[in-house]
């Protein structure tokens, strides 16, 4: 499940589950005139509680066109805990702190957490009933095309 869209200083927002992760992460990317080197002291803000963001990648990349630009992403883990936060939460702010640069407060909008609650429910369900072990006694209800 994916959802993606560009919000508020970002060009390209993505909340994503990766197939052998049953925990979600969310890439930022920003194509600027600087380049953006993320850094390990993000944070999440869900009303009024923070909890850092384990990043797990970055990616820059030099565009050479008319004048030069960068691609710059980070990409972060969500824990259990933060994805329950932000499923309750009235608002959601990620504060990006940058080794070269000045930090990036987003105030996320109501729509975008709206979709992310909605994506963060569905997968969790989907996730949680493919990790049920089936007891060896159980007969498996998929026939034909039904799954």
């Amino acid at each position: 499940m994916l959802v993606r869209h560009s919000s508020g200083p970002w060009d390209s927002v993505k909340v994503q589950y990766a197939k052998e992760k049953s925990t979600p992460a969310i890439t930022l990317t920003r194509i600027d005139s600087t380049y953006y080197l993320f850094s390990d002291k993000a944070q999440l803000v869900t009303d009024d509680a923070v909890s850092d963001l384990k990043l797990i990648d970055t990616y820059r990349n030099r565009h050479t066109d008319f004048r030069t630009r960068y691609t710059s992403s980070g990409v972060f883990e969500f824990t259990a805990a933060q994805i329950a936060g932000i499923q309750n939460a009235k608002k959601v702010e990620l504060r990006l702190p940058f080794y070269n640069t000045n930090t990036i407060t987003w105030k996320v909008s109501e729509k975008v957490l709206n979709e992310w609650k909605e994506m963060l429910t569905r997968s969790q369900s989907e996730v949680s009933s493919q990790n049920t072990p089936m007891d060896n006694n159980s007969h498996s209800a998929h026939h034909g095309g039904y799954k």
